[in-house]
């Protein structure tokens, strides 16, 4: 039995603005026909270290610990090959996100609304 939450939210291209949908039957249900409108990000499971959801798209920042010399600057969530990953501002594989705690990072915004914190760290 899988346990796991699907949660989805859409980043609108028309209206600049994040939406939260509780599923992606209502996405297609609510939009029909406008789905290049929409750029989907799928909650990842996880947890910052505030309990904010941790979605793909989202920009987190490493919290201090014994990795901070390795793990410079912020990263965004992609999912890629299968897994949530972390990747830097030169789209260079940094962490497998479930490798960390959720102690360990925290959202600090996302692609769409703020680029510019993914920019020169």
């Amino acid at each position: 039995m899988n346990n796991r939450i699907y949660k989805f939210r859409a980043w609108d291209n028309m209206y600049q603005k994040i939406i939260m949908f509780p599923s992606l039957a209502e996405l297609f249900e609510n939009y029909e026909g406008e789905y290049k409108r929409y750029n989907l990000m799928q909650f990842t499971g996880l947890l910052d270290k505030n309990g904010n959801e941790i979605y793909e798209g989202d920009i987190l920042a490493p919290m201090p610990n014994d990795y901070k010399d390795t793990y410079k600057g912020n990263w965004k969530v992609v999912y890629d090959g299968g897994a949530y990953f972390g990747k830097d501002a030169d789209g260079h594989h940094i962490t497998w996100l479930p490798y960390w705690t959720e102690q360990q990072f925290k959202i600090i915004g996302n692609i769409y609304e703020n680029p510019e914190l993914l920019e020169g760290k």
